[in-house]
């Protein structure tokens, strides 16, 4: 993934742009895990740097659209995520994982993504999509999976290019804690491949 800033749009557009809807940052202390209880993780809104490590470069700060992912992805696919580098020792480079995903129309005309990945949660999802077949989105899940000891989370930054009607692909880093503490971060890249062009139903508000 690239380490570049977004190409050369002045600061302070951008941040009036996006300052209300991208990036918060989910930080270090994770308050609680029981199911029951509304769970975040501690931290601050971050001055916003859009281009992360995930930069597009070129894009203007008039092209993003907050909220949504681009119309063109709505729809059902299969994932195919494979682990490319890890500083997490239970996370081991070479690692595939398959899951699920649905990027669904809602009634005011944005697109979500639901991500079914056994014993994952999402509790925040935040994304900008932009250049028509691009979009970037900022995450943070919990893991409620059997015997699993203490409580798992990961923030999850991801830089999303649909290169034809029916696949996508995807670049992504994600910091990995437990019990709140820091554990480390690991890399992916993903295939998305369509498979249900018109599985479209409207998500609840």
């Amino acid at each position: 993934m690239s380490a570049r800033k977004i190409a050369k749009a002045p600061k302070s557009a951008l941040i009036n742009t996006l300052a209300a809807t991208l990036y918060i940052c989910m930080g270090m202390g994770l308050i609680s895990i029981a199911p029951a209880e509304a769970v975040v993780l501690n931290g601050q809104l971050e001055e916003v740097e859009v281009a992360d490590e995930n930069a597009s470069p070129g894009v203007q700060p008039g092209a993003l659209i907050p909220n949504t992912f681009p119309t063109h992805y709505a729809g059902k696919w299969v994932c195919e995520t494979t682990i490319t580098e890890s500083s997490v020792p239970t996370v081991l480079p070479g690692t595939k994982v398959q899951s699920e995903v649905h990027f669904i129309p809602t009634a005011d005309g944005r697109i979500e993504m639901r991500h079914y990945q056994p014993g994952w949660v999402r509790n925040k999802c935040l994304t900008v999509s932009f250049n028509g077949n691009e979009a970037k989105a900022d995450t943070t899940s919990y893991y409620f999976g059997e015997k699993v000891q203490g409580a798992w989370a990961a923030r999850t930054r991801d830089q999303y290019l649909q290169e034809t009607d029916d696949l996508i692909k995807a670049k992504s880093y994600v910091d990995q804690y437990i019990n709140g503490q820091y554990v480390g971060r690991y890399r992916t890249i993903s295939v998305l491949r369509r498979v249900a062009e018109d599985n479209r139903s409207v998500a609840s508000k």
